[in-house]
């Protein structure tokens, strides 16, 4: 459902969670900017070793996983999550451009792999049509 705003579309996804990882301040900002107007429960990991902990705590709807430097141990994150929920909708954003990474994320279970600079529009609306169909 979408709420109307005077500046805007704004998405409504009150009682939804997502689980955003990443390292990157800048990014972690925006998208908390972004995630502010939308009702929904964001909550911000910046270690890799503390996700698994969050998401079995929270539930969340989405996990949001940024592929850094250390883009092995993520992969690795990104199958841990897919076990505890073959529900959850994981995303991966990164600067890495490369198609056998991208293949080894989907391979663990991520369901869009998105690069950086983020396109805000498509990620918004991806994020829109899956948390409705829940």
């Amino acid at each position: 459902m979408k709420l109307q705003y005077n500046s805007g579309t704004y998405f409504n996804w009150e009682n939804r969670t997502i689980v955003l990882f990443d390292n990157d301040e800048l990014n972690r900002r925006i998208l908390s900017l972004y995630f502010r107007k939308t009702a929904c429960r964001l909550v911000v990991e910046t270690e890799n070793v503390k996700v698994l902990h969050v998401v079995n705590h929270y539930r969340p709807d989405v996990v949001l996983i940024e592929l850094s430097f250390s883009y092995q141990d993520n992969i690795e994150l990104i199958r841990k999550v897919r076990q505890t929920n073959d529900q959850i909708l994981i995303i991966v954003q990164t600067f890495r451009e490369n198609e056998e990474i991208k293949k080894a994320c989907f391979n663990a279970g991520c369901n869009y792999f998105f690069t950086k600079p983020l396109d805000f529009i498509k990620l918004m609306s991806v994020l829109d049509f899956h948390l409705n169909q829940l």
